[in-house]
């Protein structure tokens, strides 16, 4: 996991923000030090992004959060529409990355005021919103956006004249109300903030081998404590939920490339196509072959 480390206050501010209708082909162009954070969130569809090297499919209520200081681009098009929305924000204070979440901070200054003190604003660089948090974060970058692309229409930014996003003020509390939901809390203890760094681990680490240390270093706990904050926050176990994780990649992949079910239980991280094949039935009560051909077949309207 990475993270995006903000010493605060004072808290970053919001600069503009817009939306983007991308068809297949379409591709983000090659951007180099912008100077300030560029966060894309997908709405549907899926961008395929490379941040400094490290690459990111970013899908359906997915975040990616770009550095400011670093090169970003696609690194290959978009297979298929994919509506995003996008947002910059800049910072004066002090920032850097982490691949951990520190379990003290030393601040690289001190506030003059009395009793203030600077803190850590903690901002994974890829995660999901889920389904609770996705439709409120739309709705407040609607009211934020000014322009728009729409690779149907033009090329190019275009202003939307129809767009009343108040004063800079009313911008700001809108942001901050975003970014709050794409931060983590700064309690260390929060049972919330544990189960999600977990789910953000098993979301970006889904392919790989993952034991219960893993999670447990991930989220800088005992990993006892990690089942219990991840089943009091999604009522279900890690392993559980790291299961369906699995499967639904498995669906995407199925339905959407032609790759063999041996090599799609791989990527997806089962140790065979057997287990995968296993697992997979008692999911959908249907073979991997029998979900791709039924899924392939339905009439379009």
């Amino acid at each position: 996991m990475a993270y995006i480390l903000i010493e605060i206050p004072p808290f970053p501010f919001f600069v503009f923000a817009g939306d983007a209708l991308f068809r297949p082909g379409d591709f983000h162009r090659k951007r180099t030090s912008i100077g300030c954070f560029d966060v894309l969130i997908v709405e549907y569809g899926c961008l395929h992004m490379m941040d400094d090297g490290t690459k990111y499919e970013v899908r359906q209520n997915d975040v990616l959060v770009l550095h400011p200081e670093h090169t970003h681009r696609s690194f290959k098009g978009c297979d298929e529409n994919t509506y995003f929305h996008w947002l910059h924000f800049y910072t004066t204070e002090h920032i850097s990355l982490s691949d951990s979440i520190p379990k003290e901070h030393a601040p690289k200054r001190e506030f003059s005021f009395p009793n203030i003190k600077c803190e850590l604003l903690i901002l994974p660089v890829f995660q999901n919103l889920g389904q609770s948090n996705a439709p409120f974060v739309f709705k407040l970058l609607t009211n934020l956006e000014s322009l728009a692309m729409n690779r149907y229409h033009q090329s190019a930014l275009v202003k939307k004249s129809d767009m009343a996003i108040g004063s800079p003020l009313q911008q700001q509390e809108l942001f901050l109300n975003i970014l709050s939901k794409l931060c983590l809390d700064d309690d260390a203890a929060s049972t919330n903030r544990i189960a999600k760094l977990v789910m953000l681990y098993l979301q970006s680490n889904y392919a790989q081998d993952i034991q219960l240390k893993d999670l447990a270093s991930a989220a800088n706990c005992h990993h006892t404590h990690v089942i219990r904050c991840f089943n009091k926050e999604y009522h279900t176990t890690p392993g559980k939920a790291l299961t369906n994780i699995r499967i639904e990649e498995a669906k995407r992949l199925l339905t959407s490339t032609d790759l063999p079910c041996e090599r799609i239980a791989e990527l997806v991280g089962f140790s065979s196509s057997s287990y995968f094949s296993k697992v997979f039935k008692e999911q959908t009560q249907m073979s991997p072959q029998g979900y791709r051909k039924q899924i392939i077949h339905i009439p379009k309207n």
